[in-house]
């Protein structure tokens, strides 16, 4: 068996409704071994001399705000496997424009 893999479809703009999918995704498998953020809204397209932060606060707010708050969602149900959970787990939040951080749970 190598387990199984489900898609939910969350507004992680919504820190409420990410904490609701991540209980969902336990309840329904007992766990969560891995998550992956894919969401991430278009920039808006304005002239850099014109650009201003409200433009881009959408973005940052899913991007890396969404981010961020999946895995502060996540990594207690990750780490809550006991002897069904490989040790150590651990979570990785990266980006291709951005260091990669890990969160390491022992």
């Amino acid at each position: 068996d190598h387990g199984h893999a489900a898609t939910v479809r969350v507004d992680v703009a919504e820190e409420e409704a990410i904490y609701e999918a991540v209980r969902h995704t336990a309840a329904t498998f007992g766990r969560i071994d891995a998550i992956v953020h894919a969401a991430s809204p278009p920039l808006p397209s304005v002239k850099i001399e014109a650009a201003r932060y409200a433009d881009f606060e959408p973005y940052y707010r899913v991007y890396v705000g969404g981010a961020v708050a999946l895995l502060n969602a996540a990594v207690p149900e990750m780490t809550r496997g006991g002897e069904k959970f490989r040790e150590p787990s651990r979570a990785r939040l990266s980006s291709m424009c951005s260091p990669t951080w890990w969160a390491t749970a022992r």
